[in-house]
């Protein structure tokens, strides 16, 4: 039986699984996605829930994907998102739901998931945060998109007048200068290659490819966070 102490970790959802018991779903530092059944009482089957977006401690035993929670208490900051950002906050727990594997170990996107909490708190545009964690999360789950290089291995040239449209598992091509709504501008993919997404068309843009990529992995199934958006 496996045995798991004292591993950091955030709620990213929870779900009723009997009178007296709970699931948790845990992104934790070192042991990826994590689904646990976390023991209450009757009269506290909800008190003890820890809210989202705080740092928990947790140990867990059993050797399926469904583990036994022995402890699951508060250490560390906790983010207070408010508004729009809680529903950035939201968007990005069930991207994590969706697209993790469980029980595999990825030790970056807990600290890219700190990172963005981090900015969704104190940065004024949300969507930078969200852009640079989506990126950074499908270059670890080993979709990155490569902003150097078209699919021919040729150098991107980085200006206004080049326009590229992206292939899942080709990269971008070069556009033979049809009109297209999918294209991107090399000196835009320039800027989000560099993290310049203070500009509000750079991250429209981002968004629109990050949304492409994405929507392609998460399947015919919508994002049920999106909805906060409307």
């Amino acid at each position: 039986m496996t045995l798991v102490q004292n591993e950091k970790a955030f709620l990213l959802h929870s779900r009723k699984y009997t009178d007296n018991k709970i699931i948790l779903d845990l992104l934790t530092e070192k042991c990826g996605l994590v689904s646990a059944v976390l023991r209450t009482t009757p009269k506290k089957s909800y008190g003890v829930m820890p809210t989202q977006f705080t740092q928990m401690l947790a140990s867990w035993r059993g050797r399926g994907e469904l583990k036994s929670l022995d402890l699951f208490e508060p250490e560390g900051v906790s983010y207070r998102l408010v508004g729009s950002k809680l529903y950035c906050g939201f968007y990005v727990n069930e991207l994590l739901m969706r697209l993790l594997p469980r029980n595999d170990p990825h030790v970056p996107i807990f600290e890219s998931y700190i990172q963005c909490l981090e900015q969704l708190m104190t940065q004024a545009v949300s969507e930078t945060g969200l852009r640079q964690f989506e990126l950074s999360l499908l270059n670890i789950l080993g979709y990155g998109i490569d902003f150097e290089r078209d699919c021919h291995g040729g150098r991107i040239v980085s200006d206004g007048d080049h326009q590229y449209y992206y292939v899942l598992e080709s990269g971008f091509h070069l556009s033979s200068g049809s009109k297209r709504n999918d294209t991107f501008s090399g000196a835009v993919l320039q800027a989000i290659s560099s993290g310049a997404l203070h500009d509000a068309e750079v991250r429209l843009q981002a968004k629109k490819l990050c949304r492409f990529v994405l929507n392609n992995l998460l399947g015919s199934k919508p994002l049920k966070s999106r909805d906060f958006f409307a």
